[in-house]
């Protein structure tokens, strides 16, 4: 298992099904992007690259991971899969998708409108409108989709903080976990797959929840999952 850390000038290629192929009998390289420019030292990430070198799946005998700033994401043509936290523009969001990488998106919920705007993406096929004033809700797989290889060993969770209102999500979206709240079930996770590659999606992502195992392996989970990897 290795560690490495890369920057370099902003760079995205397109992927062929050849490529695809060559790149499953590699070891798989994941990217950690800290969307909003903090110092990847100082934010959460730091707990997402622990809980993957002590626990990625046994399938996986070497994987190697970058963490980068967002302006640093030209590492994104060496990537498998790419771990964003925070809100990226759009667009870039979207340079990622179309070059046929994995994308993982945690979403802090505190940053879910901002000046009271919606925020909308294509990728992750949802609209946020505001947000749920509970606190610590109950988090829990959908049953329908319990066998999910996202959801292999995640169990029920509380979060603290507050969540999302989606107005929207796309309807090719699968859902993998809900929210509980005083007005009933949020959707807070799910997945989507389309001829671009696969995407996961969460809206949480406070500090706190990168102390909570159930939800580090939610995200190891996904990332293995979107990079098109075994995560028994």
């Amino acid at each position: 298992m290795r560690k490495y850390y890369m920057h370099a000038a902003h760079e995205t290629i397109g992927v062929s099904n050849a490529t695809a192929a060559l790149r499953a009998c590699r070891p798989m390289r994941v990217c950690l992007v800290c969307a909003g420019g903090s110092s990847p030292a100082s934010d959460p990430l730091a707990a997402m690259e622990e809980y993957l070198a002590e626990h990625a799946p046994a399938a996986c005998d070497e994987f190697s991971w970058v963490v980068a700033d967002w302006d640093d994401s030209s590492t994104l043509r060496e990537a498998d899969t790419v771990l964003l936290y925070g809100r990226p523009e759009e667009e870039s969001i979207r340079r990622i998708w179309h070059s046929g990488r994995g994308i993982v998106g945690v979403r802090p919920p505190d940053e879910t409108v901002s000046g009271g705007s919606p925020w909308k993406s294509d990728v992750f096929g949802c609209e946020v409108r505001g947000c749920y004033q509970d606190r610590r809700v109950p988090v829990a797989p959908v049953e329908q989709a319990w066998r999910h290889p996202v959801l292999r060993g995640v169990d029920s969770f509380i979060v603290s903080g507050s969540l999302p209102r989606h107005a929207w999500i796309a309807p090719d979206a699968t859902v993998l976990l809900h929210g509980r709240v005083s007005e009933g079930n949020e959707p807070v996770a799910w997945v989507r797959t389309s001829p671009h590659g696969r995407v996961f999606h969460t809206s949480l992502g406070h500090p706190a929840d990168f102390d909570n195992s159930a939800f580090l392996r939610l995200l190891t989970n996904a990332v293995f999952w979107t990079a098109g990897r075994s995560t028994e």
